[in-house]
């Protein structure tokens, strides 16, 4: 998290109907669960989900890296279930495996 003491908001907006719900301090880590326009929804600890404006957002290398792994093992078989009625299959699984390697390098 960049900036100190940024506000966390129940909605993606700073206007009076997005109640702030807490203050994050500087360098916490947290997980972005949602991206919807220049706002990140984030859940951090326990905190129940709130959002953030991007530019207080910094991503970093993950140290788990088991999600490469099964990503990377995913059969055909799999892939043609798990994105069944997805845009996601108009990549087709080479495409995504493609695009793994890209992101985790």
């Amino acid at each position: 998290m960049l900036g100190t003491g940024v506000r966390v908001r129940t909605k993606p907006t700073v206007e009076k109907s997005s109640v702030i719900v807490g203050i994050l301090p500087t360098d916490v880590v947290i997980e972005v669960t949602n991206v919807r326009n220049d706002w990140k929804q984030i859940q951090a600890h326990s905190l129940i989900s709130a959002w953030v404006p991007n530019r207080h957002v910094r991503f970093t290398k993950t140290t788990d890296t088991q999600w490469e792994k099964d990503w990377e093992e995913m059969t055909e078989e799999v892939f043609e279930v798990l994105f069944k009625n997805s845009a996601i299959k108009r990549t087709k699984h080479k495409g995504l495996q493609r695009n793994i390697k890209f992101l985790s390098s």
